[in-house]
């Protein structure tokens, strides 16, 4: 850790005008509160969504015992959905002992958490430069952007509004340092940024952005050589860029370690770095024009034009950045925070099947509206400022509100966010799929096979949308179709253990036994870790009388699921029948265990095993 020398201390008393009163802070407060506040609100009455919530809350059964010690473990070493994000856990875990399975408390606990990370951002940016009607609108717009309504109204998203309160504290954690620095003053620093990892990983950026500010608005750079104090302002951070290493090596693990990561295979280097320009064009161009929102997006089709406009903006931008930096230095910061903000979300190193998302920037926006705030202000004559920035306010409260407003109203629930989706973004086929997830769910299978049936037709490759496909298929009792859809899965991926499943159990049904035999023998040469397979395949050795094979396999299952009975009652059965009495006995009470149900049955089966020695 770099030693504090209070001779580097930042002294803002000659850059930094006289505090407002307490009048004026109370209404800008305000200002940033109740427009939100109006906006949000309905979201109390909104539902869990079947895109990742079930991930997160409703089909994650460590989460809904809520608080417990097994759970504050399992949220340190669990790597569940690609992250580890320990903090973001134990945030669910709390909803879920405060609320259960009330979606609306949890729901008003994101907006809180939004609530807070906008009021942090105000002190921050107005504890630096003093220019509070500037803070305050900048925080507005952080609190009513519509591109951040998935960040607030989407349960799952919980990590981003807590990944903002931990960067605006180590933002402000970081200023107090740099007016007296000290080692208790760093360790805030650490402890701050730590926490924020510990919420979403993406924070991986931020000992840059402290970089940024040392420039400006901290304004540590004025001496010379400048090189010299880049250098020095990176010494600082060591600590910090360390620590970010460690959680990107762990994050890139974990991804790689269920799937997420999208490989040299699927997509070259240069095929990255073409969406990544375009996908830096389609954040500017939301960010000022917040328009057709969605909650996803299919991947464009684009040329060698839809390449060169982005890149032409985006390379003005960053010369006029440059050009400006000693007159303006607050437009070269924010640009460069927009920039390295969303560096990891822009698909360099490509995570999920997502080409960009509207939460992406949550936190990356706020350079932008940064660097476009000081430089309006700037721009305008001394004699109209206040005259502009009542006009501001007046427009931009008001029109924000409203259409942030509508736009949430689209998320009440699964149905009106994913016809909203379809309605607005053609070829939006993983918009089709949720959707006909959502059906199911609600055991509508017609309207979940159309919908999966146009997923398909947009999305012909993926061979999920095919599996689903047919499970709704069976669901109709519509053996043929499905077998045809299950054979489609595995035209394009033949190692999707559940689609071969699938297949094979679906011939078995219609009769053609012959058929369905490859595929057992497949499955059965190396079981996947798949709890339906397991049960399947347990299921099939245990009428085959092999009990040995089938104990095996439910062991299998009840570890993918260790708090389900079926698979503790399922290897007790087997046990019982290769004569492993002590197993069975052991297996039938953790069966009863976790369905009290079956303990009426379960008693009456223990009472027929012999006598065992415990």
């Amino acid at each position: 850790m770099p030693s504090p020398n209070p001779n580097n201390a930042t002294n803002l008393s000659n850059a930094t005008p006289a505090p407002q009163g307490a009048a004026q802070l109370f209404v800008a407060i305000m200002l940033v509160i109740l427009p939100a506040l109006l906006a949000y609100w309905p979201v109390g009455e909104f539902d869990f969504i079947v895109y990742d919530d079930g991930l997160y809350i409703t089909r994650n059964s460590v989460v809904q015992n809520g608080l417990t010690w097994s759970g504050l473990t399992w949220a340190f070493t669990s790597l569940e959905g690609g992250n580890w994000h320990p903090i973001t856990w134990l945030s669910h875990m709390l909803d879920m002992s405060l609320y259960g399975l009330n979606p609306g408390g949890h729901h008003l606990n994101n907006l809180l958490l939004h609530l807070l990370a906008s009021l942090l951002l105000l002190a921050w940016i107005y504890q630096l430069t003093g220019a509070l009607w500037r803070s305050t609108l900048l925080a507005v717009l952080f609190a009513l952007h519509p591109t951040h309504i998935q960040s607030v109204a989407w349960i799952a998203e919980r990590k981003d509004t807590l990944s903002a309160i931990f960067l605006f504290l180590t933002l402000i954690a970081y200023s107090h340092y740099r007016q007296s620095p000290s080692l208790s003053r760093y360790a805030l620093i650490v402890v701050a940024f730590t926490l924020g990892l510990m919420c979403k990983s993406s924070l991986v950026t931020l000992p840059i952005l402290l970089i940024l500010i040392d420039f400006w608005p901290l304004q540590r750079y004025h001496k010379q050589p400048v090189i010299w104090q880049l250098l020095q302002s990176f010494r600082d951070k060591l600590p910090l860029f360390a620590i970010s290493l460690a959680f990107g090596i762990l994050t890139i693990f974990a991804q790689d370690n269920t799937g997420a990561m999208v490989g040299s295979e699927v997509l070259s280097l240069t095929e990255k770095i073409g969406h990544a320009i375009v996908a830096y064009g389609w954040y500017l161009l939301k960010t000022f024009l917040p328009w057709n929102l969605a909650i996803t997006y299919p991947y464009p089709v684009y040329d060698a034009l839809a390449i060169a406009t982005p890149v032409f903006i985006l390379t003005g931008l960053s010369f006029a950045a440059y050009r400006y930096r000693h007159s303006a230095p607050w437009l070269l910061v924010g640009w460069l925070w927009f920039l390295i903000t969303l560096l990891p979300m822009v698909g360099i190193i490509k995570v999920g099947n997502q080409p960009y998302a509207d939460r992406y920037l949550y936190l990356a926006q706020t350079g932008l509206m940064l660097a476009t705030i000081w430089s309006i202000a700037q721009l305008t004559p001394q004699r109209w400022r206040t005259r502009i920035g009542l006009l501001s306010f007046g427009i931009l409260v008001p029109a924000l509100t409203v259409i942030t407003a509508n736009n949430v109203q689209h998320w009440r629930n699964s149905e009106t966010l994913l016809s909203h989706a379809t309605s607005r973004i053609a070829g939006n086929f993983q918009a089709h799929e949720l959707l006909g997830h959502f059906f199911f769910d609600q055991r509508d299978f017609d309207r979940a096979i159309q919908q999966y049936q146009q997923a398909a037709a947009f999305k012909p490759d993926d061979a999920a949308i095919w599996n689903a496909l047919g499970v709704a298929h069976i669901r109709q009792g519509q053996q043929l179709a499905a077998v045809n859809a299950f054979s489609r899965a595995l035209a394009q991926n033949k190692d999707l253990a559940d689609a071969r499943y699938n297949l094979a159990k679906a011939l078995d049904d219609a009769g053609q036994n012959t058929a369905a035999t490859p595929h057992w023998a497949i499955l059965q040469q190396n079981p996947p870790e798949r709890l339906n397979v397991l049960m399947g395949l347990g299921d099939r050795a245990y009428r085959s009388k092999d009990y040995h094979a089938a104990a095996n396999l439910f062991k299998r299952a009840t570890a993918l699921a260790p708090e389900q009975a079926a698979t503790y009652f399922n290897l007790a059965l087997a046990e019982e029948k290769r004569e492993h009495f002590a197993a069975a006995k052991q297996a039938y009470q953790r069966a009863a265990q976790y369905d009290p149900s079956l303990r009426a049955r379960i008693e009456k089966r223990l009472s027929r095993l012999p006598s065992v020695n415990e």
